[in-house]
This record gives C-alpha cells, structure tokens and sequence, in this order.
C-alpha cells in the first residue's frame, strides 16, 4: 500500500526532535536516522526480565565499577505480540473500568469517554485540576425492559466513602420542566454538543468532588468531533472522537512500563537538587492506570514467540488484531486465531504527548509528592522528551467498521516504518 504525502507527519514529532538535537530514549526506524542510544546515566539498575531491560542493567553496573559501558542495541519489532488488558472510561477522567471484549464504535470503543464531567461553564473537568476523580469508578449496567419502565442503560457512580449512584441514562434532550436539556461544552478547543444528566448526578459529584457547580454531560448521539488532522490516511474528519483528548483509541506497551519504572528507580538514587534535596529518594513504581491506556500489549506467547522490547511501539504504523471480527471474535478448533477471519485493523496516528494527569495515584485520589513526581519528570525529560513534550503511549485510529469486537489474547500483527522510505509500499 502506498502512503500518502500526509503520512510524512506522523513522524514530524521525531525528526523535530532529533533535529534540535535532543537526546532520547525514543526507538525510531532506520529511514529517519539511527536511533540514539539510551544515556549511560539513565539506564535501569535493577534487575529485570526483559532481555532489552537486563543488557542495560548489565552496561549500567559496568559503569559503576569504572568500566567502559557498551550500550544495548536498538532492538527490533516482534511481529506479533497480544493484547494483555482492554480498558474503557466510561467517564473522561475517573477510574477505568478492565473488559474481556471491547467493541468498535465510530468514536473509539463503546462507552469509552462518552459521559464528561463539566464545571458551572461548560468547560472539562479533568484529574489535572481534580485528581479525586481518579476515585470515580463508573460502570454501566444495561436494564431489560420491565413493566417499572423502558430499560436501558443506567449508569453507576461509585467512589470511596460515599453510597452508590443509579443514574439512568439520558440520550436525548427533552423538553418542559425537568427535562434534560442538551448543552454545549468545551473539550480544549472543540465545542461539543452534550445532553445533561440531571441533578441526582451533579449533587453526587458536587459532593464526592467537593466542587460545587459541576454537571454530568453525555455526548449528544449526533455530536462530531473529529480526531487531531494530518496523522492518518483518511480525508479531514473521517475519524471522529468523544471525549478523548484527541484520538479514539490509546495503546500502551508493558515492556515499556516496566523499563519506564526502571529507569525511574536509577534516576532516583541519582543525587539532585531539582527537588530541594541532594538525598536519593524512594523510586516510585507507576503502573498502567496513571497512563490511561485503552489497550495493553505484550510480548506474544508460545516457545517461537519473540520477546517484546521496550519502547518498540514508536516504529509502528499499523496492527493487525487477528482472530476478531464484526461481533464476534473468531478461532479454529485448536483455539488458536482463524487466519480467514478479516482483522480489526488500527493505524497508529502518532505519539502520545503526556501531561501531569500520570502523576497522579489511582488509589489515593491525590498528586504524587513534589519529589516523587520530580523523578518521574526528570526520568521523562530525558529518555522521552521529543521537541518540548513528553511521549508514553501511542494514538490510534480503526479501519475496520463499526461493530468490529477485539479481545484480551488477541493476537496483533504488526507493520513497521518501511526501511526505504515513509511514501514507499509496505
């Protein structure tokens, strides 16, 4: 396939990098330049399992002991690895909620992001003003219809401390005293048609939130809102969002998270006086809920599967997910993915710039302490940091039509930057 002369910007955030000559962690494919290697100072000295992780470990403790350190080469992609978690929000913000099966809608997953929390103005309420709405576990449950009503969907609200909430969905405006009423809200730039959720919901969260003025809104069904330009193959405004930031769909890697941790445990016994101390501090271990991601992945298994090195993912253009389908995930009588089964097929958009929302802690509703976040900062700064941002994580979109369900086990292909060129075929 033939990529168009858009498909150059998705990798604009390397080449911008490397240009100001930045030094990164990033793995990046050949056709834009050797990658750099890890800085000696930041490679992980604990001990780990992933052979990318322990080569560093090993030129890390060379380097304490005086000898001259060869770093770890740029390792290559597996072609496959598998979804390890799928993870929807149903409240932009709040606590994720771990599914067996995610299914395609034409905004990312089904009730992922579609409800928002606002404040008196309309405007988005997210954890980096209120990090106690990492407390918020939201989950829907679906009502048959009974002679009480129609049924539907009936959104809970549940948090520490505080009695669940049963808020019936409301999907469209009425009219005439108590009624919802359909709204519009502000999601950074983007002004979005919602329909409020009415006040059982903005008491719960006022109070939960100690934030008095807050609404609960749902994106109204024919609200659009199109994904950030330039980074797909697609016309402006074929792939639309909810309440994302600014793609549908966010893919995280486990080798990554694991060699982010260790980095950080390295940087924290590194002496700074960037937080006020030269003392070594406790290295935080972040896992993957500060992060956000909707799909997990990890290394394939099986005794001919190849391992998944860290950071990989940046070199990724587009997955395959096999052995799924429209509605139904598919696998010949052996268990293993049917091969005849059409794929669910993601482009990866670009990196995912990162903000302050991954130092805050799920369990505790409440920011990391100032020196805590300083190593998680720092540890970016250096081994992420790509023309002023901070990147975990990749942004996708789906080809694949509404309808398309993956599950946890899947079996992904991957396809990488071509090695001759980004217009080339792949």
């Amino acid at each position: 396939m033939a990529f168009p002369a858009t498909t150059d910007r998705r990798w604009m955030w390397a080449l911008a990098g490397f240009a100001a000559g930045l030094g990164t962690g990033l793995v990046l494919p050949a056709v834009w330049g050797p990658a750099k290697e890890p800085s000696k100072e930041l490679v992980p000295g604990t001990a780990s399992d992933d052979p990318a992780v322990a080569a560093a470990t090993v030129a890390a403790e060379e380097v304490g002991a005086g000898a001259a350190a060869t770093p770890p080469p740029v390792a290559q992609s597996p072609p496959t690895v598998r979804i390890s978690s799928l993870v929807l929000y149903p409240i932009k913000s709040c606590a994720g909620v771990s599914v067996h099966s995610a299914t395609v809608s034409s905004r990312g997953f089904v009730n992922d992001r579609s409800f928002l929390v606002v404040d008196f103005t309309g405007r988005f309420l997210t954890q980096r003003k209120l990090p106690r709405l990492a407390l918020i576990t939201p989950t829907i449950r679906v009502e048959p219809p009974s002679p009480m009503g129609p049924g539907g969907d009936v959104l809970v609200l549940d948090g520490p401390g505080v009695a669940p909430l049963d808020v019936p969905v409301t999907t469209k405006a009425g009219r005439g005293k108590g009624r919802s009423s359909q709204v519009e809200v502000i999601v950074w730039r983007d002004k979005v048609q919602a329909v409020d959720q009415g006040d059982a919901a903005a008491g719960w969260l006022a109070t939960f939130l100690e934030q008095p003025g807050v609404r609960l809104v749902r994106m109204a069904d024919d609200a659009r809102r199109p994904a950030e330009p330039g980074y797909t193959n697609g016309p402006p405004g074929l792939f639309q969002i909810s309440f994302a930031d600014r793609y549908p769909w966010l893919l995280a890697s486990e080798a990554s998270l694991a060699d982010l941790n260790a980095r950080m445990a390295a940087e924290a016994a590194t002496p700074t006086n960037a937080a006020g101390t030269d003392d070594p501090v406790v290295a935080p271990v972040y896992d993957m809920r500060r992060f956000r991601p909707n799909v997990v992945v990890a290394a394939a298994e099986g005794p001919d599967a190849a391992p998944l090195p860290p950071w990989v993912e940046d070199t990724w253009t587009r997955l395959s997910v096999v052995g799924a389908r429209a509605g139904t995930a598919v696998v010949a009588n052996d268990g293993r993915p049917d091969a005849t089964a059409p794929p669910v097929v993601f482009q990866v958009a670009k990196p995912c710039d990162r903000c302050k929302v991954p130092t805050v802690q799920p369990d505790e509703g409440a920011t990391d302490a100032p020196m805590v976040a300083d190593v998680y900062y720092r540890t970016m700064d250096k081994a992420r940091r790509v023309g002023g941002k901070v990147m975990f994580g990749m942004n996708l979109v789906c080809d694949s039509p509404v309808g398309a369900t993956v599950s946890v086990g899947d079996i992904v292909s991957i396809e990488v930057a071509p090695a001759g060129g980004a217009n080339g075929d792949v």
